[in-house]
This record gives C-alpha cells, sequence and structure tokens, in this order.
C-alpha cells in the first residue's frame, strides 16, 4: 500500500475518532489493533454480540450511526452541496455490497430518494482517489 493511501485512510479515520469521547481514544485505537490481529476476513456486525461476551449488536449500531452523521455532516460542510452529493453519491469498490449509498437509503422510511437524480450527479466521476 502506497504512503499516500495510508495517509487518506489515517485521515478520514481520524474524522470518525472525533466522535470517539477522547479520554477513550487511545485506549479505543489499542483494541481495534487487537481486533483486528486475531478478526476473520470478514465478519457481520451482527454476528459479533453479547453472546460470546462482545458488545451489544444495537450499542454497535448506535455508535456506527454517530460515526455515520459525524462523517456525512463533515462532508456536507466542507463542500458545495453539489460537490458533497458527488462525494457521498459515487459508486464506491472496495467495501460490501454494491458501493452505492442510495441504494442503502431507498428503502428507509422517512426517506425519499431520487436514484435517477443521485446516478446524474456522478454520471463522470472519474477515476476514485481510493485507487492507485
Amino acid at each position: 500500500m502506497t504512503e499516500k493511501l495510508i495517509d487518506i485512510w489515517a485521515h478520514a479515520l481520524d474524522r470518525l475518532l472525533w466522535c470517539v469521547p477522547e479520554k477513550l481514544r487511545s485506549a479505543v485505537i489499542e483494541r481495534l489493533v487487537q481486533i483486528d490481529r486475531i478478526r476473520p476476513t470478514y465478519v457481520a456486525f451482527k454476528d459479533i454480540g453479547e453472546d460470546d461476551g462482545g458488545p451489544s449488536p444495537h450499542a454497535m449500531d448506535e455508535a456506527a450511526s454517530l460515526m455515520v452523521q459525524v462523517l456525512v455532516r463533515s462532508i456536507t460542510s466542507e463542500n458545495s452541496e453539489k460537490d458533497a452529493a458527488q462525494v457521498l453519491f459515487r459508486r464506491h469498490h472496495g467495501g460490501a455490497g454494491d458501493g452505492w449509498l442510495p441504494s442503502y437509503l431507498m428503502y428507509l422510511p422517512g426517506l425519499k430518494v431520487d436514484m435517477d437524480a443521485c446516478a446524474k450527479l456522478v454520471e463522470k466521476e472519474g477515476k476514485s482517489k481510493l485507487q492507485d
């Protein structure tokens, strides 16, 4: 992995760490490194839970939801509306699923997602900066 990619991911994770209480951050990072060393290649969040001594899946979802809010707020407040939408709605590769945020949001109650408008915003998205 190149230094540039390491730097990109480190700064993105730094945004996430902002929502972790400051007095817990170092311990959380240390625990994450421990988890990463023993984790199988892929484990769904729902497969980790209180039954095996882990935290409650609902509590993990709440923490993840807070992280999503922090990241979306960061992206929308640091960019124009159009640029933020282009970043959020671009098709990403390397994660799970189809990599397109609108397809995960479209079935949530209380949201109406215009899939065509989202697609048009990112038609000419170009090469991702996450690719070497």
